[in-house]
Order: C-alpha cells, then structure tokens, then sequence
C-alpha cells in the first residue's frame, strides 16, 4: 500500500478550505473596498499555488487523476530518454528533457508556473490595476484545478493562448510568439488560436451566434452520430486521449465527465458567458474591440464543444472554449471599477459555488 506524506483527500480539502477563506475574506469587505488591495493577495495565493501543487501526493485519488501518470512517465524519461514518451508536442518535450536532472516535485513545480504565472500575467495585461480580484475569479472557477493538475499540457497551452489574446493591443510577434509556444504544449491550442484569428478579419456577434444555436440544434437531433465522426486523434498525439472518446474508458473512472449523454448543466453553465456578454456588448454598443473578439471566440469555440456533447471526457473539448469563461463574466465588472461593487461580489460566490459544488459531485 502506498504511503503519501498526506492523504490525498486531505490535501484536496485544505486546498478547498483555503480558497473558500480567500472568497470569504473578499466577501466581506464592504462595497466600494479598494480593488488595488486585492493585488497582493493575489499574488500570494498564485506563490501559495505553485508550492502546494508541487508537493502534491503521486496518486490518481482525491481528483489527482493524472498526476501518477505524469509522474510515471517523467521517471520513465529519466531511465529512458524522453523519446520513450512518445509526444509529439515540442515545446513539452523541450521541457521534459529540461527538467530530467530534477526531481518530480521541480517538475511539476516547473508546470505550476508556467500555468499561473502565465494568467497572472495575462490577466494583469487585461484588468491592469485591477488584475487581483479578477486572478483570484479565476482561480475559484471550475476548471482552473483540474487543468492544473490534471490536463497540465493542455492548460499551459490555453494560458499561453490566454497571454497571447492579452497582448491584443501589443507588439504582434509577442502575441505569434504565445500563440506557437501554446501550440506547441499541446495542438488541442490551435482551435482557439484559429477562431481568435477569424474574428480578427470577420466578428459579427450575431452570425457567430447563429451558428452557436445551429450546433445546439444538431447536437440534439444528432448528437451521438456527430459524436461518432470525430477522429480519435482530434487533440493531439496523446495515445490516452483515444480512449477518452469510447464507452469503454467512461466505465473505468468515476469522473464528472465520464457520462454520456447530453449535459444540459454544463450547456447551462456555457451559456453564461454567453448571455453576460451579450448583454454587455449591447450595453457598449460594439465599443470594446477585446471584449468583442474573446466574447466571439468562445462562442466559436463553444460551438464546436456542443457538437461533441456526447463524447464521453468531453472536458478536453469544452476547456478550448471555458479557459475565456473568467473573462467574460469578470470584465464587464470590473475592467473599469477601481472599487468593490455588488456585482463583483455576486460573481465571485457564484462562480466559486459552482465550483464547490461541482467538487463535491465528484
């Protein structure tokens, strides 16, 4: 029986309990508390982050379900070579090979930067002053723990993508430089890239919106035989990822994700960024070129999730549209405010109490 310096379960749960601190002190602080006094805290929850996930207990328990493969596969490159591993994807490969001298703990010490670092940084290029309370939105939302210490690939390549989309109004080779590097964590990166790209040339809310019901649509009438057109080798050269698109592997592990059929929670749950930004771009009148293009991207990109609603581990599909999620429910409420507000407050605990919720579903 394997031995961890704490039990895995424990460990989720102090990480929980500190989060649900973070949301309670934010929540109590009156409106019109200064945002900018958020910031440090914020950044001391990213140091808190990357030290906590680099300890983590090596075992598939608690929601830990990759971590034991990556560790056995980082051990495996360090006897073998990184070849043995078999990925495709460069820039992780680069970053095996990189890290081989160091233990497993540096290693993932290593990825939890490169995924916080790279939001936090990103998100400071969009809120500016204001980037604290946003990060830590951020942080409560659902997928930000899975991606992290689960799909570790996958969520660098979409901070990556995140630092890119930030650097809109920037040097444009800063942003073809995020975007390659976030590809080359994982090719899963290029459906995002490719949208933000389109919208540049072509952003018409209303048509992408069209297009978004017209998937709905198909979904619902013909969902499990979209579902079976999609190549096992959609996302990449990740010999696990076959199996996430067959029955077989859903019956395995017990996963919030593992049920096949379709998932009007998680329909809802897209739906709001949608209906949020909406709203916001009427109110602004098409002003916010951002805002514009991310809230148009996630629409594309959450179009093509819905017409693979019925593939069981669908989180790899419906993460290319929900890493913009915090975005687009924190922008309009904050990117202008320098004080608390109400609606900060709101959607604060909604976002975090989705989160919880959904945790303890699983």
């Amino acid at each position: 029986m394997e031995t961890f310096w704490i039990d895995p379960f424990l460990y989720v749960q102090i990480y929980q309990t500190v989060l649900a601190f973070t949301v309670i002190f934010i929540l109590t602080k009156r409106v019109g508390y200064n945002l900018n006094n958020i910031n440090s805290g914020a950044i001391f929850l990213a140091l808190f982050i990357i030290v906590y996930w680099a300890i983590r207990p090596i075992t598939p328990l608690a929601g830990l379900v990759d971590t034991k493969a990556a560790a056995t596969f980082f051990d495996l490159a360090k006897e073998y070579g990184s070849e043995v591993l078999g990925y495709k994807d460069l820039g992780y490969v680069i970053l095996v090979k990189t890290m081989l001298p160091f233990t497993v703990e540096v290693f993932f010490g290593v990825l939890a930067c490169l995924y916080i670092i790279t939001y936090l940084v990103a998100y400071k290029n969009i809120y500016s002053s204001n980037f604290g309370i946003a990060f830590i939105i951020l942080v409560c939302s659902f997928s930000f723990f899975g991606y992290g210490v689960n799909g570790m690939r996958n969520g660098i390549a979409l901070a990556f993508v995140t630092l890119a989309i930030s650097n809109l109004n920037r040097k444009l080779w800063q942003t073809v430089l995020m975007c390659i590097i976030g590809f080359s964590f994982h090719k899963s990166a290029l459906l995002p890239i490719c949208a933000f790209v389109l919208v540049k040339f072509y952003n018409k809310p209303k048509v992408y919106m069209s297009v978004w019901f017209a998937c709905l649509l198909l979904s619902l009438v013909l969902g499990n035989f979209l579902a079976s057109l999609i190549p096992t080798d959609l996302m990449g050269e990740d010999d696990r990822l076959s199996s996430y698109l067959t029955a077989e592997f859903a019956n395995q592990q017990n996963a919030t994700f593992s049920y096949t059929g379709f998932r009007f929670d998680f329909l809802f749950y897209s739906m709001i960024p949608i209906v949020v930004g909406w709203k916001y771009i009427k109110k602004i009148k098409s002003k916010d070129i951002f805002y514009l293009r991310v809230w148009s991207t996630y629409v594309i990109c959450n179009a093509f999730w819905i017409l693979t609603i019925y593939v069981p581990y669908n989180n790899r599909f419906a993460y290319l549209s929900w890493f913009l999620f915090p975005i687009l429910v924190t922008y309009p409420f904050v990117k202008e405010k320098i004080r608390l507000t109400r609606n900060i407050h709101v959607v604060l605990f909604l976002n975090y109490l989705f989160m919880f919720l959904m945790w303890l579903k699983e």
